[in-house]
């Protein structure tokens, strides 16, 4: 994560305030559902970036395709932001494969 005009930056900050609400709103929603954050699920430490918008990478278990995170699309921040900087994990047994990348 870092300053996006660095070329090694491979995570920016989300670019407006009502992007990153949104995209907090959302990883807070997949916990209410029961999506379980094994890595990151909230914003980035400060004390690191500064007072830019970064969120950290997070990775769920336990989604369902009935949950808000993995159904909704559309020209939503937190759509784009899943389909680039996520890794799903199926924990469905009919997929031999649990890891699907967006």
């Amino acid at each position: 994560m870092g300053d996006p005009a660095d070329p090694d930056t491979q995570v920016g900050p989300v670019t407006t305030p009502p992007q990153y609400r949104k995209i907090l709103d959302y990883l807070d929603i997949g916990r209410q559902e029961g999506a379980e954050p094994v890595l990151g699920g909230g914003p980035a430490d400060s004390n690191l970036f500064g007072s830019g918008r970064f969120v950290q990478p997070t990775i769920f278990t336990g989604v369902t395709n009935a949950m808000r995170i993995a159904r909704e699309s559309g020209q939503e921040a937190i759509h784009e932001y899943l389909q680039q900087k996520s890794v799903w994990i199926s924990t469905a047994a009919e997929v031999p494969n649990p890891f699907v990348m967006r």
